[in-house]
């Protein structure tokens, strides 16, 4: 667990969030985590993407994994009304570790939108 949660927050200096984070997911029902990773596993559904209408903000941390910012652009192309924000330097949970960052892109994104 440890070794997943170094890998998904790579930033520096975020030690106590980090063991906060071991904790929280070492708390986590068995089968939800084996179904959450068969999802991961299977990659895409069938779900009709295209359909969905409602402006979407995606936010990603540049150092999350490829496949990941792959999966983002992805979804800015096949979501009718989606935006993407890529915060350097963050990894998989931004609005975790990089939370003024994650909070001014909602702000903007909010407050811009025509």
């Amino acid at each position: 667990m440890e070794a997943f949660i170094e890998s998904v927050l790579p930033e520096q200096n975020i030690e106590h969030k980090k063991r906060w984070a071991v904790n929280i997911c070492m708390r986590s029902d068995v089968e939800i985590v084996i179904r959450v990773l068969e999802l991961a596993r299977d990659g895409e559904s069938d779900y009709p993407l295209h359909e969905i209408k409602i402006p979407t903000l995606i936010v990603y941390g540049d150092k999350d994994g490829e496949n990941i910012i792959e999966n983002c652009y992805y979804l800015e192309r096949t979501l009718p009304n989606a935006e993407l924000v890529v915060i350097k330097g963050a990894g998989h949970v931004p609005i975790f570790t990089r939370t003024r960052e994650v909070v001014d892109a909602i702000e903007k994104w909010f407050f811009n939108r025509k």
